[in-house]
């Protein structure tokens, strides 16, 4: 079996194993990212597969309540004890949905934060070294330009 040689895009043959593994990483990186992003949409799926059976399950003990009930304020307490049920778990579910992001974005830094990190340079950038030359500190990015007239 005759052995293929690496290419790119362009056909040149990849010589060094930094190639190699740009090449690795740039399939790595998004895969990771995919499969990172398809696990929090699965586990939230579940989740809200569940939040809907237990407002279903909610409003059907609240119907039922509803009809068996004769009057007035016994009708006002299903209802409110309801609405209460109904707060606490669309809250929870909200909750719920902000942690499983977070944890899914905390996962995909802990593991891709790194890949693509270079080593900083012994230079400054030519902008940085002619603020520094002139005296001023380089603007932040949130400050405003000040007009000097």
């Amino acid at each position: 079996m005759q052995e293929a040689a690496i290419r790119d895009p362009v056909g040149d043959e990849f010589s060094s194993p930094e190639m190699i593994f740009l090449g690795y990483q740039a399939w790595h990186v998004p895969l990771r990212a995919m499969t990172i992003g398809w696990q929090t949409a699965a586990t939230f799926a579940t989740g809200m597969l569940g939040f809907t059976a237990q407002r279903l399950t909610e409003n059907q003990k609240t119907a039922r309540a509803l009809m068996e009930c004769w009057n007035w304020s016994g009708a006002e307490t299903e209802q409110r004890a309801w609405l209460e049920a109904a707060v606490r778990q669309y809250r929870e579910i909200g909750a719920a949905a902000t942690r499983l992001q977070q944890d899914a974005t905390d996962r995909l830094a802990a593991e891709l934060g790194d890949v693509w990190t270079l080593p900083a340079g012994e230079e400054p950038a030519p902008e940085r070294a002619a603020v520094e030359a002139e005296g001023n500190d380089a603007p932040m990015l949130d400050e405003r330009p000040v007009d000097p007239a």
